[in-house]
């Protein structure tokens, strides 16, 4: 984990988590009118006929926004977490899937100040995209550790073959 190990990676891994944090927090300070002219938008681009049920299909761009905006979150906090702590164990899981519940419910409390609702069923939306982050994160290190120990692996032995050589 060389490049993790660098002071430059783990500042960035915070930057982006903190610029992940900005943005949900700035979506929902947006007014009711302002959020739902925007996902509006993406909904007729996305609409397949004219017969289909418009109000729903923007509910459904809603909720998936929640999960995708999340799943950001959750990833970002899964790099941030592993980026400063080498060994990657339960812990990093705990604390991270803590700051993107915390992060959830303080956006809710923040949309119930606007004109906008508030709901439970979007903070157990929210930390599920997060869950998928981390999902998606944690097959990234893996994958890595994996590629990592393969080419480890590979130097190694072809340090073996010319000691090898060398002795004969």
């Amino acid at each position: 984990m060389v490049f993790m190990n660098n002071k430059f990676c783990r500042i960035s891994a915070g930057v982006v988590l903190l610029l992940m944090t900005l943005l949900i927090f700035m979506n929902s300070a947006m007014n009711f009118e302002v959020s739902h002219k925007a996902s509006d938008k993406f909904a007729d681009m996305v609409q397949v006929d004219d017969h289909s049920d418009t109000e729903e299909l923007k509910i459904i761009v809603r909720k998936i926004a929640h999960i995708i905006e999340y799943a950001m979150l959750g990833f970002a906090t899964l790099f941030f977490c592993w980026s400063n702590n080498k060994a990657f164990h339960k812990t990093i899981f705990g604390y991270g899937l803590f700051y993107v519940l915390f992060i959830a419910v303080t956006d809710e409390h923040i949309q119930s100040f606007s004109d906008r609702t508030s709901s439970t069923s979007d903070i157990i939306l929210d930390f599920c995209g997060a869950l998928l982050g981390f999902f998606i994160g944690w097959l990234i290190i893996k994958a890595y550790a994996k590629i990592k120990s393969y080419f480890q692996r590979s130097e190694q032995e072809k340090k073996n073959g010319r000691e090898k050589t060398t002795r004969a």
